[in-house]
């Protein structure tokens, strides 16, 4: 089996359904310039992830930003709650945290990702009747980047 088909193969098994064929290599490679949409790209030395690396709600950051605990279930007594994305390889592009209630989007904030290793961080204030399933999508214009849930409880 030649490389092109096995880097196919790899590809598709992998979920990946966006990557481009280049030449320049010295041999069959494919390239992830220009190729990003949202999705990891096959690289000529294996496969190398870009987006979201992690992506975690949390109670609070601690003075560096980073997240303090990690949790899908949260009590009304938590008043505010935060949304961290460890982002890889979006250097130069801009990302939005979109958070949804009841099917309905309710906030929205956007980030220039300025380096290639960023962290974004949005967060919304809760309402203690806003109880139930939140969501809070990662994008990059249209591109859904990631998406996740948390429950906010009645009580405690």
């Amino acid at each position: 089996m030649n490389k092109s088909v096995r880097v196919s193969i790899l590809a598709l098994a992998m979920g990946f359904s966006q990557f481009i064929w280049a030449d320049g290599f010295g041999e069959e490679g494919v390239s992830n310039v220009d190729a990003y949409e949202g999705k990891p790209v096959v690289a000529q030395n294996g496969i190398e992830e870009v987006g979201v690396v992690s992506a975690v709600f949390t109670p609070g950051v601690d003075s560096d930003g980073k997240p303090m605990g990690a949790s899908e279930r949260f009590f009304s007594s938590v008043k505010t709650v935060f949304f961290d994305t460890e982002l890889d390889g979006l250097e130069g592009r801009e990302i939005t945290h979109r958070w949804f209630y009841q099917g309905k989007m309710v906030f929205e904030e956007g980030f220039v990702v300025d380096k290639s290793k960023f962290n974004a961080v949005s967060k919304k204030h809760m309402e203690p009747r806003k109880v139930g399933e939140w969501r809070v999508e990662v994008r990059q214009k249209d591109t859904l980047l990631e998406e996740k849930t948390f429950t906010y409880l009645a009580g405690i």
